[in-house]
């Protein structure tokens, strides 16, 4: 990944609590949270900052999970969808910023690349044999919020199982 970028560290909260987590931004200060209900058929999940002010809403759109949709202010940011189940490694977002994002995945699920056109703008790396414990690395000039609601849903999913 060329040039400049911003680093955040993505921990799960509790161990069974699926879509609760915390992101540290690359000083160890909590940058953002997420948080949501345990037993939901319609998973939503609220992305807060360090305030607590609610900055995303992430809600999947079926009961499958195979597809999300984040809003900002009642606006529609992107719209994520994964295959079921999910063979080729690939998950497609459609931005608001960045038009169509493509995710690509290594065989285990533990690195993933979002690419905008044929650039790469956000590295996620999984620590090994861990469902949530993360690092994000997004390049500058990247809408932070586009690649860290992705992480989140990614996050949620692999860490619930539905991933694959």
């Amino acid at each position: 990944m060329d040039g400049e970028f911003e680093k955040f560290i993505i921990r799960k909260k509790n161990w069974w609590d699926h879509g609760n987590y915390k992101v540290f931004d690359d000083d160890g200060e909590l940058a953002y949270a997420s948080k949501t209900k345990l037993f939901e058929f319609i998973k939503k999940i609220r992305l807060v900052n360090a305030d607590y002010i609610e900055v995303l809403h992430i809600e999947s759109a079926n009961a499958w999970q195979t597809r999300f949709r984040v809003k900002k202010d009642e606006e529609l940011l992107l719209e994520l969808n994964r295959k079921f189940p999910m063979v080729d490694g690939i998950i497609r977002a459609e931005s608001k910023y960045h038009g169509a994002i493509k995710i690509k995945t290594n065989i285990w699920r533990t690195n993933f690349t979002f690419l905008s056109e044929s650039d790469e703008v956000a590295r996620l790396s999984f620590k090994t044999w861990s469902t949530v414990e993360a690092g994000l690395a997004i390049k500058a000039g990247c809408d932070a919020d586009t690649m860290l609601a992705i992480t989140i849903i990614i996050a949620y999913l692999n860490q619930s199982g539905n991933l694959y």
